[in-house]
């Protein structure tokens, strides 16, 4: 997995009304996925999902915040 590309996702995601506002009105997982990788960002279903569940919100607020 490449963390840098969940982490810039994340980034992105906060940072990026237009963008956060893609990802949300997908139908599903895959489809938000895709768009993500169209966008440049370079990891999967399980990636996301493994990074997601190993990680609290203050950590992730203190990783962005770097």
């Amino acid at each position: 997995m490449s963390m840098e590309s969940v982490m810039a996702f994340f980034e992105k995601m906060i940072t990026d009304d237009d963008f956060a506002m893609q990802i949300i009105k997908c139908k599903d997982t895959e489809e938000r996925i895709a768009l993500a990788k169209s966008a440049g960002f370079d990891f999967d279903t399980e990636e996301i999902s493994s990074f997601d569940a190993d990680i609290s919100q203050e950590e992730l607020n203190a990783l962005l915040e770097c």
